[in-house]
């Protein structure tokens, strides 16, 4: 799949997100957060995935817009060096599965990261 290809269906999310939103539904369950999340002071939620597929810096802004047309989400990070994003939201709205399911509509696969024993990443 082309960047373009990549760019239009994205574009299609985010309007069918928009859709969603203004109908004052998230399309979201209200899945707990994941285990190895972490909560910042304010309240908000942030979890760390691994992504597959990123080679270049388009990719890295393609996962970002898809990730930041997420309800609830605040900020967003993608490292293609360590092909990771973090997200950081509402952990209502903000579920693995949905950033999972935005990352692949984007064209790349994502998973939660690996967490040690102490959980650490």
């Amino acid at each position: 799949m082309s960047h373009h290809q990549r760019w239009l269906a994205l574009t299609a999310v985010a309007i069918a997100l928009a859709g969603l939103v203004v109908a004052g539904c998230s399309g979201r369950s209200g899945d707990e957060p994941s285990p190895g999340a972490d909560t910042t002071e304010g309240g908000e939620h942030q979890q760390v995935f691994a992504i597959e597929g990123m080679t270049c810096e388009g990719c890295v802004s393609t996962v970002t817009m898809a990730l930041k047309g997420l309800p609830g989400v605040e900020s967003v990070q993608v490292s293609l060096a360590h092909k990771q994003a973090t997200v950081t939201g509402d952990p209502q709205k903000v579920t693995e599965q949905a950033v999972i399911a935005a990352v692949e509509e984007a064209g790349y696969k994502a998973q939660p990261a690996a967490t040690g024993a102490d959980g650490t990443r």
